[in-house]
């Protein structure tokens, strides 16, 4: 997939990393922008083809935050951002990616969380994303948080 990513401009390499370009990254943060000020259970009962009076959003003890539809779970994120900035990705990913539509539901959602690990300033406040490399995930993702207003985006 990182072939089809460099070839889709969305990534690029330095000298001795993967970052997003600019150009798809700017589009992404539009997209993040424009979600932001609409409703969210209103996107998400769209984005997720669901009855929105049905789509309940809770957040959890732990601070991440599920969406459901009645007794069904539809999808766990980190926090709401993490659910803005993926319904971003998925919207801004279906227009430059030309191979998206033959991606399976699995394939997308496991581009689109990894591509949270390229963000460098946070979709809530604009702040310094911190990577926690001591606080790893089960899938040995590092925990990303900003600092400036407490979400987890990873």
């Amino acid at each position: 997939m990182i072939d089809e990513l460099l070839a889709a401009d969305i990534i690029t390499e330095t000298d001795d990393d993967l970052v997003l370009t600019e150009s798809f990254r700017d589009d992404w943060r539009d997209q993040i922008d424009r979600l932001q000020t609409h409703d969210r259970r209103g996107y998400l009962a769209s984005f997720f083809e669901a009855d929105r009076e049905a789509l309940r959003i809770e957040t959890n003890p732990d601070g991440s935050v599920t969406v459901r539809q009645d007794r069904d779970r539809l999808g766990e994120w980190p926090s709401t951002t993490a659910i803005d900035a993926d319904v971003a990705a998925f919207l801004t990913l279906q227009d430059r990616l030309p191979e998206w539509e033959a991606l399976t539901g699995s394939q997308r959602d496991a581009l689109i969380s990894r591509l949270r690990l390229f963000l460098e300033a946070c979709p809530a406040c604009d702040a310094t994303l911190q990577y926690e490399e001591s606080a790893v995930t089960p899938n040995d993702i590092p925990r990303v948080r900003c600092a400036a207003c407490d979400t987890t985006i990873v």
